[in-house]
């Protein structure tokens, strides 16, 4: 009896074995030790790619969607705040997404409009915008055709391991690529959002004149007036004076019609009657060198943010628009003012020419905004869409802040926006 005894006893204990080995074994597999272990000390910004400069984003999305997996939505727009939360909880999924997407392939309408319905991220930008810059920005790289650029982009959770990437391209085609990114990342960032009642105006057959893509909130964030000076236009101007090398109290200037222009060096700075100034490389020579676009933008942004810092003020300047002519590029800034795009009656808020590489013009017209206590009542979403699509079938509307320049107080209004897609 003893010696069965003694063989029970050791059957028990390699039994008890086996369910620890087991729980273990299962515990790493979910990740438990992780959760259970204090949490390493971690940078918010993922470690650069090797071998890639660090940039940093010219322009934000116009909007945002988180959607759970019911299918409920968690939609952020006009809410400078809420899109950089959003950016920073999958900025690191995005960039593995962009740097390891497969080459793009057409797919129907109908496949976009699916997965958008289902679990993901989708982002829509005022302007489109270079994959391969935007992988830039995400703190990577990216090999996607040079002229290929997108204005809206889903990031997908199928029910694969691994993140599927959609796009519509600048004529609303839509695309999509195979990646290595993991699903699990982005599952966790999605859980974090609480569904807020927004919706795509394609889920509201009441909105079926409306752009089918166009993401409508149930509710605005606080608006609010907004002042707009010139009193930072002498800071800006000096500022510029400093950046290219230029005297203004030195006896090289004259006035050309209404223009007040300096001569230096290297170029020109010509400070124009609507209080615009604009600086011309002299012939041969350039305020930089960059062979990239995104190179190219990461020099114009950066030479502008220190002009708009200079005006001071709430106003931030986003890539709006690249326009390309032979070997011309123009690249296009906005101010933005609490989430809110900003149009000057005068034409963009900043620009930059460069011709082979070269950066041979830069413009900025300096504006000082700042946000009052005035809020500000607007009728909601809902309603703006269905007016929108009643007035122009395929619109979506928007809300904008138009300056006619001065000083004036101004309030967000909304307004028609056609796409192609």
């Amino acid at each position: 009896m003893s010696r069965n005894k003694r063989w029970r006893e050791r059957i028990k204990s390699l039994i008890i074995l086996l369910l620890t080995v087991s729980a273990v074994f299962l515990a790493w597999r979910t990740g438990l030790f992780q959760r259970l272990m204090p949490e390493r000390a971690t940078p918010e910004e993922p470690e650069p790619t090797p071998g890639v400069s660090s940039y940093q984003a010219a322009a934000e999305p116009h909007c945002a969607a988180v959607t759970g997996f019911p299918g409920l939505i968690c939609g952020v727009c006009y809410d400078d705040d809420g899109i950089d939360e959003v950016i920073r909880e999958f900025r690191s999924v995005m960039g593995e997404t962009l740097g390891s997407a497969s080459v793009p392939v057409p797919v129907e309408r109908s496949v976009w409009q699916e997965a958008l319905l289902g679990p993901g991220l989708f982002l829509e930008y005022s302007a489109p915008v270079s994959l391969n810059v935007l992988a830039c920005w995400m703190g990577t790289s990216a090999d996607f055709p040079a002229d290929l650029r997108a204005d809206r982009l889903l990031f997908a959770l199928p029910e694969k391991e691994r993140v599927d990437f959609y796009y519509l391209d600048e004529r609303g085609n839509a695309f999509f690529c195979e990646t290595l990114a993991l699903g699990s990342a982005l599952y966790e960032g999605i859980n974090r959002f609480l569904p807020n009642g927004a919706d795509f105006a394609v889920q509201n057959d009441a909105l079926a004149a409306c752009d089918p893509y166009a993401l409508i909130l149930r509710d605005l964030p606080a608006l609010h007036a907004v002042t707009a000076t010139d009193e930072g236009e002498n800071t800006a101007v000096q500022t510029a004076a400093d950046l290219f090398g230029l005297k203004l109290n030195a006896a090289g200037s004259f006035q050309e019609q209404e223009d007040t222009v300096y001569l230096g060096e290297t170029g020109r700075l010509r400070l124009e009657a609507n209080g615009g100034l604009r600086y011309l490389a002299a012939e041969g020579q350039s305020l930089g060198t960059a062979e990239t676009e995104e190179d190219q933008i990461e020099l114009c942004r950066s030479l502008l943010a220190r002009l708009s810092a200079a005006a001071g003020g709430a106003g931030k300047l986003q890539l709006t628009d690249v326009r390309i002519e032979a070997d011309r590029r123009t690249y296009c800034f906005d101010y933005r003012v609490d989430g809110v795009l900003v149009k000057l009656a005068s034409g963009n808020a900043g620009w930059a020419v460069f011709r082979e590489g070269r950066l041979e013009e830069i413009g900025f017209r300096p504006r000082t905004y700042s946000l009052t206590a005035n809020a500000v009542d607007r009728i909601p979403p809902l309603q703006a869409a269905a007016a929108s699509g009643s007035i122009q079938r395929g619109s979506a509307p928007e809300l904008v802040i138009s300056d006619p320049g001065g000083e004036v107080l101004l309030e967000p209004m909304w307004t028609l926006r056609e796409r192609s897609s």
